[in-house]
């Protein structure tokens, strides 16, 4: 995996670096959160879970509910960004390994009680990517453990014409959106026409934002709306799977899940939270 993750595409997504908040969207929320936590132990355990990537958030929640936590993230710029965000108590118990996800099996002296990811499977580029790191995940959890994501996909039932970008500009406008629905929206899904390869399920990010630019000096997109879209800003390619594919992957890799539904928010619908274990 070939880390894309510039300087720049990172602090984009830092709301306020003093409180260390990030956008929305980017990061889960406090309802997507909650999501997350659903399946995990109520209470601390003397087990260790794993977190793929850096998301300060889902450290915090792993920090709450087990012994001990390993994030793993093969871009160092990733870590060196975030490496304090957590809590220092919680540093305490926290190990952070540079290396490739793909890498886990081995990175992991024994299974663990749960991984945890956010948007992760958007960076590995090719279906058989998918399919490597869920068998990855699968041999590094317990019989019960739990594997819990944050993924974007193409929803079912997607109609591209509703969700292209001159319609997301007229919600937004027309206050159907707010800044970050419309943002992070634009951001995936709207333009889904020009960006997105229905055969390889590849976004073109460069492209993309090549095109924002280019609206925004035809008019067609005010420096504030610009500003709201470049908060997710990103120079590679992300994967974006059909939601049917994505549930499929699942189930060839023996997994059994569940969709944790958030309510109110318009990325909800394309950015779910799924809670994975054996199937039996």
């Amino acid at each position: 995996m070939k880390d894309e993750w510039t300087t720049n595409a990172l602090v984009s997504r830092i709301k306020d670096l003093g409180k260390r908040q990030r956008f929305e969207a980017g990061s889960p929320n406090e309802t997507e959160i909650a999501a997350y936590a659903l399946d995990l132990p109520t209470t601390s355990s003397m087990e260790t879970a794993v977190i793929l990537g850096m998301t300060p958030e889902l450290r915090l929640l792993a920090a709450n509910r087990f012994h001990k936590v390993i994030c793993i993230d093969r871009s160092s710029r990733a870590i060196d960004l975030y490496r304090d965000w957590a809590p220092k108590e919680n540093r305490e118990r926290e190990e952070i390994i540079h290396s490739d996800w793909l890498d886990l099996p081995k990175l992991l002296k024994t299974p663990v009680a749960a991984i945890l990811g956010d948007g992760v499977f958007g960076n590995l580029l090719t279906v058989d990517e998918h399919l490597s790191m869920l068998d990855c995940v699968r041999s590094a959890l317990s019989p019960h453990g739990r594997f819990i994501t944050r993924n974007a996909m193409i929803p079912a039932g997607f109609v591209p014409d509703e969700n292209d970008r001159k319609n997301l500009v007229k919600q937004f406008r027309g206050g159907v959106l707010d800044d970050t629905e419309f943002g992070f929206g634009m951001r995936l899904l709207g333009h889904f026409h020009c960006c997105y390869d229905t055969k390889t399920y590849l976004l073109d990010n460069k492209k993309l934002f090549s095109e924002c630019e280019e609206d925004l000096r035809e008019g067609k997109l005010t420096e504030q709306e610009h500003a709201l879209i470049r908060r997710y800003y990103f120079e590679g390619k992300n994967c974006i799977v059909p939601q049917e594919r994505w549930e499929r992957s699942l189930t060839e890799c023996g997994f059994e899940f569940s969709i944790h539904s958030c309510r109110g928010r318009a990325w909800y619908q394309y950015y779910k939270v799924y809670s994975c274990r054996f199937a039996t």
